[in-house]
């Protein structure tokens, strides 16, 4: 879940929670993923936000097809 829908769905419950993310700053262009999401999304999604969740997305779809290219005969 994203960070803003998260906040937005708990309301003045908020207040005191600590979020943490389980992934670098999707920011963070020293990171050669990070510089690779940000390549892709300048590329193909011209109007899309830079955010944790889409960085997370490409994490997942990045291992999916390195583990398919890596399987023997059909997947």
């Amino acid at each position: 879940m994203g960070t803003q829908a998260l906040l937005k769905e708990v309301g003045e419950a908020r207040e005191g929670c600590i979020i943490s993310q389980g992934v670098n700053f999707p920011w963070d262009d020293s990171v050669p993923l990070v510089k690779e999401y940000l390549a892709a999304l300048k590329e193909f999604q011209l109007t899309a936000k830079i955010r944790f969740v889409s960085f997370e997305g490409y994490i997942v779809g990045k291992l999916f097809c390195e583990a398919a290219k890596a399987t023997r005969g059909s997947p």
